[in-house]
């Protein structure tokens, strides 16, 4: 299993540079309302978005990975109660890629403690490829 966990910030515009200067980080990823997103089929980005991430694979576990976002988020639950307020959108995404159908995450209490004193809930996407082994 791979994939990532993202705090993100959407809206129909955002201030990239305040919600970095709040955070004092520099994002992972910004997308721009209007920016081409598929070249395929000019899909383009509805809203702004603004995403910090940190990524888990085969080396670094899902619950390691979340762990540390949280970490670094955590210093922040102020600024990210002013962003909730301010900003249409505030959240984190998991998202989850697998060759099999089955697949699991145990976060320990404390992680889930910090989630909630960070004021946000956990938003699940899993794209399986379906393998199964029998």
């Amino acid at each position: 299993m791979e994939g990532e966990f993202t705090f993100s910030i959407y809206d129909k515009s955002l201030n990239f540079d305040e919600i970095s200067h709040m955070l004092s980080t520099v994002p992972s990823n910004i997308t721009r309302n209007g920016e081409l997103l598929a070249k395929l089929n000019n899909r383009q980005a509805p809203f702004d978005s603004w995403h910090i991430t940190e990524k888990f694979s085969e080396n670094v576990a899902p619950e390691e990975a979340l762990a540390l976002l949280v970490q670094k988020l955590l210093p922040y639950r102020e600024q990210i109660s002013k962003l909730k307020q301010q900003y249409e959108t505030v959240r984190l995404n998991a998202y989850l890629r697998s060759d099999y159908g089955q697949m699991g995450m145990d976060f320990p209490p404390e992680t889930v403690r910090a989630l909630g004193e960070l004021g946000l809930g956990l938003s699940v996407h899993i794209l399986s490829f379906g393998g199964v082994e029998a």
